[in-house]
């Protein structure tokens, strides 16, 4: 038989899917929403992750309010194999009020560890604000870890990845995917403005 798969797609509009029965071959949109944003999203939502926990849930992480000086993640939880979430916190990673700083995270991505815990992936700008290649760079990758299922987490001690890490310029650092490998070790991938 051929597994079922569920994608998530984040608009404005809300969290939508499309369902596969045939293994991820071809997708079918789903009726209805998934999630509704909620009024203090402001109708503006950055990137996003969705995820399985420990927990038999799907997880969601977003910016909410993106581009908005209140913009960070939150949080919202599926008990319903991803017919449903249901929001949870608006500040799961304590940075609710640094936007305007640049210390609020972006970026989010999730990676599963082999002892059921998870490690959340992110890029903070930096109070020096955008890039400017040639002039500034900005962008490091943090880490944060949760042994809950995605509910809290705990920001991890040091910066996993800055601009300073590699042999040539790179004037921003975003998007970071970071991928378990089969002999334990971990790989990221990100984009980087070179």
């Amino acid at each position: 038989t051929n597994e079922v798969f569920r994608k998530f797609i984040l608009t404005t509009d809300g969290l939508q899917s499309k369902t596969s029965i045939d293994g991820g071959k071809t997708y079918s949109d789903d009726q209805g929403v998934r999630y509704q944003l909620r009024e203090e999203d402001k109708g503006s939502i950055g990137y996003y992750d969705t995820f399985n926990n420990n927990k038999g849930q799907i997880v969601l992480l977003y910016i909410g309010a993106f581009g908005h000086s209140d913009e960070n993640i939150r949080l919202a939880i599926s008990e319903d194999n991803g017919e449903t979430f249901e929001f949870k916190s608006a500040n799961p990673l304590n940075d609710a009020g640094l936007s305007s700083q640049g210390g609020d995270h972006r970026d989010p991505r999730v990676t599963l560890l082999s002892d059921g815990s998870l490690r959340l992936f992110s890029m903070v700008q930096g109070a020096q604000g955008a890039p400017i290649p040639g002039t500034r760079s900005a962008g490091s990758i943090y880490s944060h870890s949760s042994t809950d299922g995605g509910y809290t987490w705990t920001l991890d001690e040091g910066v996993r990845l800055s601009k300073d890490d590699f042999d040539f310029p790179v004037w921003s650092l975003n998007d970071p995917h970071v991928v378990r490998l089969a002999d334990g070790r971990f790989r990221m991938y990100v984009t980087a403005l070179i």
